[in-house]
Formats: C-alpha cells, sequence, structure tokens
C-alpha cells in the first residue's frame, strides 16, 4: 500500500476518532477538520499533486501541536493525535515507495 493511501487511512481513522470517544470541543473540532483535509489532501497526492503530501506533513504538524492551544478532556485524544499527527508527517515525506524499491535495486527512478 503506497504512503498517500496509508495518509488517507490515517486521514478516516482521525475524522472518524473525532466521533467516537468524548473530546474536549476544540479537540473534537479540530479532530475532524484536520482529518477531512488530510483525507482531501492524501487524494490528491494519489492522484497525481506531489505537493499535496506536503500539506499532510504540514497538517500532521498542527495536529501534534495543537494541545498546546486547547484542553485536553481525555489522555487518549492526545495520543491518538499525535500518533496520527507523526504518521501523516512521516507518510507525507516518504516519496511513491514504488521509487524507493527501484532507486535501492539500482533501477531507474520515476520522479515524484
Amino acid at each position: 500500500m503506497g504512503a498517500r493511501a496509508i495518509n488517507a487511512l490515517l486521514a478516516v481513522w482521525l475524522f472518524a476518532s473525532a466521533f467516537l470517544w468524548r473530546h474536549a470541543y476544540a479537540q473534537k473540532e479540530n479532530a475532524w477538520v484536520v482529518g477531512f483535509m488530510a483525507f482531501i489532501m492524501a487524494m490528491g497526492g494519489l492522484s497525481g499533486l506531489s505537493w499535496a503530501r506536503y500539506l499532510n506533513v504540514v497538517l500532521g504538524a498542527w495536529l501534534i501541536a495543537s494541545p498546546l492551544f486547547a484542553r485536553i478532556l481525555n489522555p487518549i485524544t492526545l495520543l491518538n493525535n499525535e500518533l496520527v499527527g507523526l504518521g501523516l508527517i512521516v507518510f507525507g515525506l516518504i516519496p511513491r515507495l514504488r521509487r524507493s524499491r527501484k532507486t535501492l535495486t539500482g533501477g531507474p527512478a520515476s520522479s515524484d
């Protein structure tokens, strides 16, 4: 599964998690909005817009930093958002997986 598809799955999980357990109001709003935006960017990345993956990196960084600006009601929310944010960053920075494999085997690399 490609890095963009994994980012899409992370985004869907983040969106859904906003409604699965109790969040502080600001964190609930943050989770569904960032989840929705990350999904749109992942879909853009899947359709060839390579710059969209960098916007997922920005969204992941925001998700990690956002507890500094809002009260956390549940430590599960904090852990979830930090892990999803980290995932968005990591998979947003990974170039296409096919390119990585070809480069490692000595074959020609495709453009990202």
